[in-house]
C-alpha cells in the first residue's frame, strides 16, 4: 500500500511539474496541496505522543509552552477535547507550511508530497514543534525580505509555541556575519565545536550548564547510541552532500544565482542544519528538530534552482533523479532497519499506527 502511494505521488508530481504554467493550476494548487495535507493528518487519533499531549491538555499543572497552554485553555473552556486541539494545530501548520513552500515554487505538491513521505511521523507527533517551526520559517522569510514588523509577530509566536526555537535564532547572526563563500565551512566548524563542547560538558559532569537541554541527556527516550545516531542521520548527511556538489556544478553554469536573494536565503538556511548533525549522533531529538525537519527547506532550494534550468530533457532527468533518491530515502528510513538491525523501524511502526487511526482512509 505504501509503495502504491509513493508511486502515485511521484506520478502526479511529475504531471504537475509540466502544467505549472497553466493559470488554473496556479490558482488552485495551493488549495489542492492544503486539502491533501489535511486529508493525511487531520483525521489522526493516535500517535506516540498522543497520551502525553492529552495529559498536557487536561492537567493545567503540567508545565508546557505558553501558546499550547493558551490553546488548551480556550479549547477546553469551549467544551472540546484534545482531538479538536490536535486538529487546530494541523490546520494552522498545514497552512503555514504550504504558504512557505508557495513563496519559492508553483510546484507545491511536489515539495509537500516528498516532505510528508519523509516527515509523516514527526509531523503527526510533534504538533507544538511543527507549529513553532512553520511560524519561524515564515517569520524568517518576512524578516529577510524586509517585512520586519510582520516577522516579529511570527517569530514571537514561534518561540511561544516551542521554546527550542531559541536555538534557531542563531541563524540571524550567521546569515548576517558570514559570507556565502565561507558559510558551509563556518557551519562545519561550529558543528565540530558544539559536538566536542557537548562531550566535554557531559564528561566532566557540567550538565546544569546546558539548562533545559539537560533533560534530553537524562531522558533515555531522547538519547540514541552513537552508532544509532549516525545510522539515523546518514541519509540526511548524504542529501546535504549531494545538494552541495550539485549546487556548485549549477553555479558554474548560472553564476548569477549568487546575486539572487532568494537563492542565498535558501542556500544558507539549508546548510545551517550542518551545525546540528554531529551532536544529533548523541541526542536524536536534536536531529529530528534541527536537521530532518528542515528537509522542507532543502527541497525548496532544489526546486527553486531547478526552475532556472530551461531544458525539458534536463528537467525530466532531474525529476527522475529526485524520484529515485526519494525512493531511496523512504526505503532507508522505513525499511532498512529491518534488514540491518533485525528489528522493525520505529518510524514504520509509528507511521502505520498514525495512518491507520484515520477512520476515513483504508488501512495499510
Amino acid at each position: 500500500m505504501l509503495a502504491v502511494a509513493i508511486f502515485f505521488q511521484f506520478y502526479f508530481s511529475f504531471i504537475f511539474q509540466f502544467i505549472a504554467e497553466i493559470k488554473w493550476y496556479k490558482k488552485t494548487i495551493f488549495f489542492l496541496s492544503l486539502f491533501a495535507f489535511y486529508i493525511l493528518f487531520i483525521g489522526i487519533t493516535d500517535t506516540a505522543d498522543w497520551r502525553m499531549y492529552d495529559d498536557l491538555f487536561n492537567i493545567d499543572d503540567i508545565e508546557t509552552d505558553i501558546l499550547f497552554r493558551y490553546f488548551s485553555l480556550v479549547v477546553f473552556a469551549l467544551g472540546y477535547s484534545f482531538t479538536d486541539l490536535f486538529q487546530v494545530h494541523i490546520l494552522l501548520y498545514g497552512f503555514l507550511l504550504v504558504q512557505f513552500i508557495s513563496r519559492f515554487t508553483q510546484n507545491i505538491l511536489l515539495v509537500l508530497g516528498f516532505y510528508v513521505f519523509i516527515a509523516y511521523v514527526p509531523l503527526a507527533n510533534q504538533i507544538r514543534y511543527y507549529l513553532a517551526l512553520s511560524l519561524f520559517l515564515n517569520g524568517l522569510y518576512f524578516f529577510y525580505f524586509d517585512q520586519k514588523r510582520k516577522s516579529y509577530y511570527y517569530l514571537a509566536l514561534s518561540f511561544l509555541s516551542h521554546s527550542s526555537m531559541i536555538v534557531l535564532f542563531g541563524f540571524f547572526v550567521l546569515e548576517k556575519q558570514v559570507a556565502m563563500a565561507n558559510f558551509v565551512k563556518t557551519c562545519l566548524l561550529l558543528s565540530v565545536v558544539i559536538f566536542f563542547g557537548f562531550n566535554f560538558v557531559v564528561t566532566f559532569g557540567l550538565l546544569d550548564f546546558l539548562g533545559k537541554f539537560k533533560e534530553y541527556i537524562i531522558n533515555d527516550d531522547l538519547v540514541s547510541s552513537f552508532i544509532g545516531g549516525v545510522f539515523n542521520e546518514l541519509p540526511f548527511i548524504l542529501t546535504l552532500i549531494v545538494i552541495y556538489f550539485w549546487i556548485q556544478n549549477v553555479l558554474v553554469q548560472l553564476p548569477q544565482l549568487l546575486d539572487n536573494k532568494v537563492f542565498v536565503f535558501l542556500y544558507k538556511l539549508t546548510f545551517f542544519s550542518i551545525i546540528f548533525i554531529p551532536i544529533s549522533f548523541n541526542i536524536q531529538v536534536l536531529g529530528h528538530r534541527y536537521v530532518q525537519a528542515f528537509f522542507i527547506v532543502w527541497l525548496c532550494l532544489f526546486v527553486y534552482v531547478w526552475s532556472f534550468i530551461k531544458s525539458r530533457d534536463t528537467n525530466i532527468f532531474y525529476f527522475s533523479i529526485l524520484s529515485v533518491y526519494m525512493i531511496f530515502l523512504v526505503y532507508y528510513i522505513y525499511f532498512l532497519p529491518q534488514i540491518v538491525l533485525g528489528t522493525q523501524s520505529e518510524y514504520l511502526v509509528e507511521f502505520i499506527k498514525s495512518y491507520n487511526s484515520i477512520g476515513y482512509l483504508p488501512d495499510l
